[in-house]
C-alpha cells in the first residue's frame, strides 16, 4: 500500500482522487474520510491558484502550472549539467 504522508510518492490513483476533487469540490464533504490529507490539501491549493478546471483557460495555459513545470525543469536540468561538469572536470585531472 502507498504511503501518502510522503508528498514525493504519488500514484495515478493519487491523480485521480486530485482530479476529481478538482471537478466535483463537495466530494470532501460529502466524504470526508475517503481522501488522504495530502490529496485534500493539493486539491485546495490547485483550486485556489487555478480555479474552475473546464475548458477555457490561458492561451498559454494556467500560469501557476506553468511555473511550476518551469521550475521542475529548472531543478532537473541544473542537477544533470552540474553532475556533467563535475563528471568532465573529474576526467580532465
Amino acid at each position: 500500500m502507498l504511503s501518502y504522508s510522503q508528498p514525493a510518492v504519488f500514484s495515478s490513483y493519487h491523480y485521480l482522487q486530485v482530479i476529481s476533487l478538482l471537478e466535483y469540490p463537495a466530494l470532501a464533504d460529502l466524504a470526508p474520510h475517503v481522501f488522504p490529507p495530502d490529496v485534500l490539501a493539493r486539491a485546495h491549493e490547485l483550486q485556489q491558484e487555478i480555479g474552475s478546471v473546464g475548458a477555457y483557460s490561458h492561451s498559454q495555459g494556467v500560469p501557476y502550472i506553468r511555473k511550476n513545470v518551469a521550475r521542475f525543469i529548472e531543478g532537473t536540468l541544473s542537477v544533470k549539467l552540474l553532475s556533467t561538469f563535475v563528471l568532465t572536470q573529474s576526467i580532465r585531472t
